[in-house]
């Protein structure tokens, strides 16, 4: 369960991955945790869902490929490469 508060609501979606729930009512709160307790189908759907949030998004593997990525598209030797492919595409 989760407040949609700052980056929470990007990460925690309603029932896939999470229950997000409205702060300052007791009523939602309660609603939320009786519906986990009763229900082990949501409990598994949303711990399965949030682990694959995490593992596709933030965890160390992701942030390998994102840095990868970028450092890829930026870096002086892709720009040679693809230079040195244009030339060859012109001239041969």
């Amino acid at each position: 369960m989760a407040i949609p508060v700052g980056t929470v609501s990007s990460v925690t979606i309603d029932e896939p991955n999470g229950l997000l729930i409205q702060p300052g009512d007791a009523a939602p709160l309660t609603l939320a945790l009786s519906r986990l307790l009763l229900n082990e189908a949501l409990r598994n759907q949303i711990l399965s869902a949030g682990l694959r949030t995490i593992e596709e998004q933030y965890s160390l593997a992701a942030g390998c490929r994102k840095w990868r990525l970028s450092t890829t598209a930026c870096s002086p030797e892709s720009t040679r490469q693809a230079a040195g492919r244009q030339f060859l595409s012109r001239t041969c």
